[in-house]
């Protein structure tokens, strides 16, 4: 039986390295025909380089225009056919200098800008953020868009003689002005009422040590009213998370739990590797080469994952929900309600502060290209979906926009 098992085990992956692996990922001299997916001119040095009063940066989307009597662009289409393992790469991300482009196109004539300007044409995937999540954006377009259209198009023209409609996403500057609004005002005083909170229970704990026990803090306390004075000690609770339960159960699902930590851990690290499927990356040609890898796949199917971990929480809750059974004989629907709004209670709190961050706050800590787009949308969608995430249906109601 164990040769058997072997056996299969090998011609399993054989046959999966067979599927996978049976077209290769092309050459990467083949790979820099095509123009770069991201290209962004420095940030800093857009602002420190050129002496002028109007210092502006613009990240834009470009669409490369269709041209099939271009062998590079039926290259492309070819290409970016493949949409399960391969970027759209007629689909171009860009961050320009407006005063480095301005001095590009100021020797060109009037017949030349003309020829580098592209119109809008019909482009049938979404390909640029929804204009109402970034401030000023209609302002912005109307100053810099055919500047920065024109601008793009010099480059695209010179090296890889295709067009394309460049339309700006949104523009920062060296100073943002910071507008404060009653929602923000509340994140500032929850925070402090979190921060008095923690102070005053961790001073009231203090004070019930009268007698100085080493151990006062990780003795449980047999007074309801009590209890909740100290729900909020710092040093109660570190005590509390670095302590391992008595209980029996828990003892014997130690080794479950380890599983379950490693399978969390795999979750974590497929989110952070999603960040270089949406965020512009110096070497796009690694990353669309790792779909061709078996071992990369077992990773990047993230679906798998995830799906394993919800079983083993779900394995958990049943062995919580039989246990609870066998202690009081029978469950009635009243206890399944309050182990939903118990589960419930326990995340939602926390949960909503994060939301509450990003709606308000987390926007104005830092600055760049690229900060812009991951939290000013971020901003948006926690402001407008707020309630799906706090009800835990943001999956299933305006799941085309995610917070997160």
């Amino acid at each position: 039986m164990t040769t058997l098992l072997k056996f299969t085990f090998v011609i399993t992956v054989w046959l999966v390295n067979s599927a996978v692996g049976s077209d290769s990922f092309i050459e990467l001299d083949q790979y820099y025909r095509m123009p770069k997916l991201y290209a962004y001119d420095d940030y800093d040095e857009c602002f420190d380089a050129y002496d002028t009063p109007e210092q502006v940066y613009c990240v834009a989307r470009s669409v490369v225009k269709p041209d099939n009597g271009s062998e590079l662009y039926r290259f492309i289409q070819d290409f970016s056919a493949d949409t399960y393992r391969h970027f759209r790469h007629d689909h171009l991300d860009r961050g320009l200098c407006v005063e480095r482009c301005r001095r590009l196109v100021a020797g060109l004539d009037n017949s030349t800008l003309q020829q580098l300007y592209v119109e809008k044409f019909n482009i049938d995937f979404p390909y640029i953020l929804n204009s109402k999540i970034f401030e000023n954006v209609d302002q912005d377009r109307l100053n810099y868009g055919r500047l920065i259209n024109i601008c793009e198009n010099y480059i695209l023209q010179k090296v890889y003689n295709l067009t394309a409609y460049t339309e700006i996403e949104y523009c920062t500057r060296p100073v943002r002005q910071l507008d404060v609004d009653l929602l923000d005002l509340s994140f500032i005083a929850i925070s402090m009422l979190l921060i008095f909170l923690v102070i005053a229970s961790t001073w009231f704990d203090y004070r019930l040590n009268k007698n100085q026990k080493s151990d006062h803090y990780q003795l449980e306390i047999p007074c309801r009213k009590t209890m909740m004075l100290t729900s909020f000690s710092l040093k109660r609770n570190w005590y509390r998370l670095m302590s391992r339960s008595k209980d029996q159960l828990n003892e014997d699902l130690r080794f479950f739990q380890t599983f379950r930590f490693f399978t969390f851990f795999l979750v974590i690290l497929g989110h952070c590797s999603d960040m270089f499927a949406v965020t512009p990356i110096g070497n796009p040609f690694d990353r669309e080469r790792e779909y061709y890898n078996p071992e990369s796949l077992a990773l990047i199917n993230g679906s798998q994952i995830v799906q394993t971990f919800f079983e083993m929480s779900g394995f958990l809750l049943s062995i919580h929900f039989f246990t609870t059974r066998t202690r009081l004989k029978k469950v009635s629907w009243s206890v399944v309600l309050a182990v939903i709004v118990y589960r419930y209670i326990r995340l939602t709190p926390a949960y909503a502060y994060v939301l509450l961050l990003h709606a308000t706050w987390l926007p104005k800590l830092q600055d760049g290209p690229l900060w812009m787009r991951g939290t000013q949308t971020e901003r948006y969608m926690c402001r407008q979906n707020w309630w799906t995430n706090l009800l835990y249906v943001n999956n299933y109601v305006r799941s085309d926009e995610p917070v997160g």
